[in-house]
């Protein structure tokens, strides 16, 4: 039979010395690592069974962002036409150049904390995943608000 060593801390030396006679430390081990080996084999997933998961979650991510996004142009577009101040307007539709892109919270901070009270209510009765849909709401929206944008902005 092979052998192999196992390190026991300096302080919990005196308890295995204590019990020596009465364990059986190679039976103990050798339980735990059976355990762990069973452990490890339930947990392990074969490279098809995680690009299943990764295309199916992706299929959600992206049915989920187009949900948003149909929603966010609507209500965009609405925005725009009825709402929108010429300071949202250069805000949201012409950044500096160079700037970021639009973090959720200056999205908001833009067009009305109501729209993000809408975008909660949508997600939570449609059991729609939040940050797929507001990415796909912001980026529908600021499409919409832009296409009235372009069409008023030279006339000022």
């Amino acid at each position: 039979m092979a052998k192999i060593g196992v390190y026991v801390p300096d302080e919990k030396m005196p308890e295995v010395e204590k019990w020596r006679d009465k364990i059986n430390f190679s039976r103990v081990f050798m339980d735990a690592f059976q355990r762990e080996v069973r452990t490890q084999q339930m947990l392990q997933v074969s490279q098809n069974e995680l690009e299943n998961v990764v295309n199916r979650l992706r299929r959600e991510f992206d049915e989920h962002f187009q949900a948003g996004k149909e929603a966010g142009l609507g209500c965009g577009t609405a925005w725009a036409k009825d709402e929108a101040y010429l300071r949202q307007f250069r805000e949201l539709c012409d950044p500096p150049e160079g700037a970021d892109p639009l973090e959720e919270n200056d999205f908001f901070r833009i067009v009305g904390e109501c729209y993000e009270a809408f975008v909660d209510d949508q997600c939570k009765e449609s059991g729609l995943d939040r940050p797929a849909y507001v990415a796909g709401y912001i980026e529908g929206f600021i499409e919409g608000a832009r296409a009235i944008w372009v069409q008023v902005r030279d006339k000022l």
